[in-house]
């Protein structure tokens, strides 16, 4: 389809042919400016000269009350069943660390890594060589200074260009092979500890690159890993507690049983909501609002299956659900006068 167009396009603008008048004008048309002058009526700025009578703002609703609609809302309750908290009821075996740690000893190998500080003097990427020429003079006055032994965190304070790292000395912290740029990488991973580089440049500009530490590549010991496989391990099998257990706070719900009750006997955490629009938050789950957005597919007294959360597992059920209705004047007075008051003022300003 695409080749069809191009061939159309040529056999079209094949024979069109364009004169140096035509060609003028574009050009001519493309480089004309104009400087103008203007005024702004804002209807914010007539608002303190308008006024509404009750009449006026009760008409202005009948005539817009869909404007006004109140959306559908519902309240909910719902069991919380948190990860975290099963975390002290699971014991991790020695064995069951060794054979993970065993099955995926890849993980635990360190690669070599550098601590380096920099000094950055930045060169644009449209830089003329003589813009080139200045940048490095003025880099290696302070490559003179560096390696003449001045402190190289107070130069990198005073010259380097790199807003992330200069208000730190330069610093950057430990790093392996992958994280920089090739010729950064290349140079830094050549230098021996407490070393300083000559200049290297890069996209960025030129660098004086000096290496604080090094760290050899090494495997983590069992003993170093052990820790955090426990942590792991013990938080996979905490998961998979709240999991069935919320399953079984689930099944009891759906054969009668109140929540408060079931919450009690399983030991899930119950809240209960007021009543919520589907833009609002449930407190306790605000970072999950795919909870919500899921409880308004559900009817007054259905329950939602279990749910992953980022806290943990989930079983909501409805309690109440209001469907969309027309509000009475009284609810929305307010926003009604603020509305007619800028009607008025935007008349105003035109």
């Amino acid at each position: 389809h695409a080749l069809l167009a191009n061939k159309v396009r040529e056999y079209i603008t094949s024979n069109i042919i364009v004169g140096e008048e035509e060609a003028l004008e574009l050009f001519l048309f493309d480089r004309e400016k104009v400087q103008i002058e203007y005024l702004t009526f804002a209807a914010e700025d007539q608002l303190d000269k308008v006024t509404v009578t009750d009449q006026e703002t009760e008409d202005f609703f009948k005539k817009n009350v869909k404007r006004y609609e109140i959306p559908p809302k519902i309240k909910v309750a719902y069991l919380l069943f948190e990860t975290s908290k099963f975390m002290d009821k699971i014991t991790i075996s020695k064995e069951e660390i060794q054979d993970y740690y065993e099955s995926d000893l890849d993980r635990y190998k360190q690669p070599e890594q550098v601590h380096a500080s920099h000094i950055l003097f930045s060169v644009p990427e449209d830089a003329t060589p003589q813009k080139i020429e200045e940048v490095r003079k003025e880099a290696e006055k302070v490559l003179e200074l560096a390696k003449s032994g001045k402190n190289f965190a107070e130069l990198a304070k005073k010259y380097s260009e790199d807003p992330s790292s200069a208000s730190k000395g330069g610093d950057l912290g430990f790093f392996s092979k992958g994280s920089m740029v090739k010729p950064f990488e290349e140079a830094v991973f050549s230098l021996k500890l407490g070393q300083i580089s000559d200049l290297v440049r890069t996209p960025f500009g030129f660098h004086i690159i000096k290496v604080e530490a090094i760290k050899k590549a090494h495997t983590q010991t069992l003993e170093e890993a052990s820790k955090e496989i426990e942590t792991q391990l013990k938080k996979v099998q905490a998961g998979d507690m709240a999991a069935e257990l919320s399953e079984q706070a689930y099944d009891l719900l759906m054969e009668g049983k109140g929540i408060k009750e079931v919450g009690t006997d399983l030991g899930g955490a119950l809240t209960e909501t007021g009543l919520l629009s589907v833009t609002e938050s449930i407190k306790g789950l605000e970072g999950d609002p795919k909870v919500l957005s899921s409880a308004f597919s559900l009817d007054q007294g259905e329950i939602l299956p279990t749910i992953e959360t980022s806290k943990g597992y989930v079983v909501l059920q409805v309690m109440d659900k209001q469907p969309p209705r027309d509000p009475e004047l009284s609810e929305v007075k307010e926003k009604v006068e603020h509305d007619l008051k800028l009607e008025k003022a935007s008349e105003l300003a035109l």
